[in-house]
């Protein structure tokens, strides 16, 4: 990167690299030539015209060389030849373009050899600076310049433009423009040096506006050395309100959190127990604080500029916006990423904690364009399907932050925030391939199966069950596919049990899984191997949570030990030796008829065989009690017994089994497309009773126990009618909740039965009417849909009224009903004043009005008399 912005006067602090520039400046016109700035001021006008420009802040020169580190041979070659040296220089042509204003500067043959820029850069000297843009841009502008060939003139016979660069050139070919510089080296801090720890205030810029109060400074400095838990939360507290005034602050006060966590955040007057590296840390967060740098205010017509870095689950974040005096520092953001985030690969715990980074910064940003510095590829690594490494949730919404149109990404410039922390972000690379090797035990460790001759296919599986004694007994075993002489397997291979065991210690189902692979894994020494399994778990914990657990330091999300943490590490070990290896996930207890399906059938026998696991027969439901001494049936009186049962249906409930699908066997029992036997419909029902009468189970759960080894038609709907009735699942189970259906009007049976009065504020542009009425009244009649509409000066207007309405409108109004959507205000005067205008005795009118609002006219007979004699009704 060309640094063209050294600023000398400010000596860098001690622990930032330096970096070496090599220039002339202090140029010097040779007399009787004229000083390139006076051309430069002749032309303003006309350069200014073009854009906004301001001059750079440093002294003319042009950059020859810039080493970001150190080079003995070259700094010792410039001491001996170059330094303090005068050197004559011609310039030639003004150069106008959108990065800014400079003048090609021709070098003499001793100086070109010292000029080392050539592949960005060309020899020039920058005079004006664009807005938006720094002087490090003009070297590649003015190396483009060089490039061009499609001059075309203008009107002014001196300048020239090239439409493809946008970019004028002022001819200075008939003035003699010669200069003499001076050779010199300056070294300037890596980083940039408005990073500086504290701004005078003579050379604070105009918009900055945040800064440390002194009373919050003194208040910090003065507090005491906390002894106990209170104190140090008090200490705490107080330097948090001023966090973003210095970097990396969550980094400072982690010794300082720890001192706390580690006797208890409860126990307010426990002793706290300080350390040297405690008392380090204490002090440099006050020294830190009371040099905090002053914070600019933001300006909404620039983009913002965000540095994010992350380090050991530290996220470090700089809001700035680029000035022409240099970077102007918004806010400072450093925080923890949450457990799960800190187990995530490298690449993945950046682009949460750029994900943080913006949410905490949205209150300056306000949704402005923003760009990100970081050598990751964010986008590219969203957009890949395995990238997401977390739960659903917090991935949408990490990816929602960072692909917002608003935010862009840059992988040129310096990241502050690394600098800062002393972190290494390293160069640009590819996010997707570094998170899966990371998230892989073994590079090469695949998810689909491997092919050749070579290649081994073993099933594990894995058998847990209680013994009569209520003991748990977990067993596990491996088996081999067997191949036929051609190293081929067949069609229906056969199965051969290669290794088998019983866990001894706290015996589960995950365990004998897990020990199924390790097992299979160090018996498959340099072998190529595929291991199929039906535990979603060991899938799972092989290819992802294993590699998770362990950057976690064996905990989980909510601080735990990882269970089976013995079994997992020995995992991660075992999955090394195999020279090649895929790992892969299949159905369990399929009825398919494939060779993985019976692979993994015969895996589970062979487990539950090592265990001494004896598979229950399905239980029949006796019709009759039997002795105490009566032995157990055999298959063929249980089967006679079935017929039996199935004899009870009627010849429409075969035949409606059959309709299904249902089979009649050789031995004459009906079977279901599965082959489960048929329950008749009188069996069935009393299996549901006497099983829902001992657990009291729901529908669903019912049915799954039931389908295991039986079938009968419309078994849910059964089940769901027989067991609505039983108190005690109503007054104990979860029931779903009354929904109240939506309300509707009643259609109305005849026309004028009820009408909708509303009205409608066109808006002082929208007037209606001859006389420019700004008010619509509207009358519809739901029956028939018939509509009136008049133009009103006011909301209620007499007038209006009388026009609106005749006698067949007050008829329906007072004798059925009206609906208005303003007030009921407006239907009363409605009925007034038709009812006057129609000459109505005061009585009728009273009577009218007195119905429509509901009041009781029953008891009085002539009233209704006199009311009913008025033809209203």
């Amino acid at each position: 990167m060309l640094i063209d912005a050294p600023h000398p006067t400010i000596p860098p602090p001690l622990h930032q690299e330096q970096v070496e520039i090599f220039w002339l400046k202090d140029f010097r016109a040779w007399a009787p030539d004229q000083p390139i700035q006076e051309v430069y001021e002749e032309w303003k006008e006309y350069i200014v015209s073009h854009d906004d420009y301001y001059e750079p802040t440093d002294p003319p020169h042009t950059t020859l060389n810039v080493l970001f580190h150190p080079d003995d041979t070259w700094t010792d070659g410039w001491r001996t030849e170059m330094e303090g040296t005068c050197h004559m220089v011609r310039y030639e042509h003004l150069y106008i373009g959108p990065q800014g204003v400079a003048t090609h500067v021709h070098l003499d043959d001793k100086t070109r050899q010292w000029y080392a820029l050539t592949e960005t850069s060309v020899p020039h000297l920058t005079l004006a600076v664009a807005r938006n843009h720094e002087a490090k841009d003009l070297g590649p502008m003015m190396k483009t310049a060089m490039g061009v060939t499609d001059w075309t003139p203008t009107t002014n016979v001196r300048v020239h433009t090239s439409p493809s660069t946008k970019i004028y050139r002022i001819s200075t070919d008939a003035q003699s423009l010669r200069a003499l510089a001076r050779a010199e080296k300056v070294d300037v801090p890596r980083i940039p040096t408005t990073m500086r720890p504290v701004i005078r205030p003579e050379e604070r810029p105009p918009d900055v506006q945040q800064m440390m109060s002194e009373d919050t400074k003194t208040s910090i400095l003065a507090f005491p050395k906390p002894t106990v838990v209170r104190e140090m939360l008090g200490f705490l507290g107080l330097t948090n309100y001023s966090r973003n005034y210095v970097p990396d602050f969550t980094e400072r006060t982690t010794l300082l959190r720890a001192m706390v966590t580690e006797v208890g955040a409860k126990n307010l007057n426990t002793p706290l127990v300080w350390t040297t590296a405690g008392e380090k840390a204490f002090t440099d967060l006050k020294q830190a604080l009371n040099q905090a740098t002053a914070l600019a205010a933001p300006r909404y017509d620039k983009p913002f500029h965000l540095d994010v870095h992350e380090k050991n689950g530290q996220v470090s974040a700089i809001l700035y916006q680029v000035a022409p005096t240099g970077r102007h520092i918004l806010h400072y953001h450093s925080a923890q990423l949450d457990t799960p985030e800190r187990g995530m690969p490298q690449c993945a715990r950046y682009m949460a904690a750029a994900a943080m980074a913006l949410v905490k910064t949205e209150s300056i940003r306000m949704h402005h364009p923003t760009v990100i510095h970081t050598t990751h590829g964010v986008k590219a690594a969203i957009e890949v399907s395995q990238f997401t490494v977390t739960n659903y949730l917090r991935q949408t919404r990490q990816d929602d932050l960072l692909m917002d149109p608003m935010i862009s990404y840059s992988t040129e410039g310096v990241n502050t925030a690394e600098q800062l922390t002393k972190g290494n972000g390293g160069a640009p690379h590819n996010c997707s391939q570094h998170i899966t090797e990371q998230l892989r035990a073994r590079s090469d460790l695949r998810a689909s199966p491997l092919k050749g001759k070579d290649v081994e296919t073993w099933f594990t599986d894995g058998c847990c069950y209680k013994d009569p004694q209520g003991n748990n007994i977990a067993s596990w075993a491996v088996v081999r596919q067997e191949r036929n002489d051609d190293h081929r397997y067949d069609s229906r291979p056969e199965y051969a049990t290669l290794r088998h065991g019983v866990l001894e210690d706290r015996p589960s189902a995950q365990k004998a899984e897990l020990m199924a692979v390790i097992q299979a894994l160090e018996m498959a020494d340099k072998l190529r191997l595929n291991i199929y399994t039906d535990s979603n778990y060991v899938y799972e914990m092989a290819h992802l949570n294993a590699t998770q657990a362990k950057v976690r330091e064996w905990k989980t999300s909510t601080g735990l030990p990882v269970k089976h943490q013995a079994l997992v590490q020995r995992l991660l070990c075992a999955i090394q030796l195999p020279q090649e290896v895929a790992i892969l996930k299949c159905k369990g207890h399929s009825k398919e008829t494939t060779s993985i399906a019976r692979g993994n059938e015969a895996a589970d026998e062979a487990a539950k065989l090592a265990g001494g696991y004896v598979q229950p027969t399905a239980s029949m439901l006796t019709l009759m009690p039997k002795s105490s001494d009566t032995q157990e049936p055999s298959m063929h009186e249980m089967l006679a017994d079935l017929k039996t049962m199935q004899s009870y249906a009627s010849d429409y409930e075969r035949n409606y089994w059959l309709d299904q699908g249902c089979t009649l066997d050789s031995i004459g029992v009906y079977r279901s497309k599965l082959g489960k036997p048929v329950l008749a419909n009188k069996t069935a029902v009393m299996m549901v009773k006497a099983m829902h009468a001992t657990t009291h189970q729901p529908t669903k759960t019912m049915a799954e126990m039931i389908s295991k080894n039986w079938w009968f038609p419309e078994m849910n709907a059964t089940i769901a009618n027989l067991i609505a009735p039983c108190e005690v699942c109503q007054q104990m189970n979860i029931r779903p909740g009354f929904k109240v259906p939506l309300g509707r009007f009643p259609q109305p049976a005849q026309p004028f039965e009820e009408l909708v009065i509303d009205f409608t504020d066109m808006g002082r542009d929208n007037r209606v009417g001859t006389t420019g009425h700004r008010y619509l009244l509207v009358i519809v009649d739901r029956f028939s849909h018939w509509g009136d509409g008049r133009a009103w000066i006011q909301a209620f207007e007499k007038a209006t009224v009388e026009d609106s309405l005749c006698l067949g409108t007050v008829r329906a109004i007072i004798t059925r009903a009206t609906s208005a959507s303003t007030t009921r205000t407006l239907c009363t005067r409605l009925i007034e004043t038709t009812l006057r205008k129609e000459q109505f005795s005061e009585r009728v009118a009273q009577m009218a009005l007195l119905q429509y609002e509901g009041g009781d006219n029953k008891s009085d007979d002539e009233d209704c008399a006199v009311f009913k004699d008025s033809g209203l009704v």
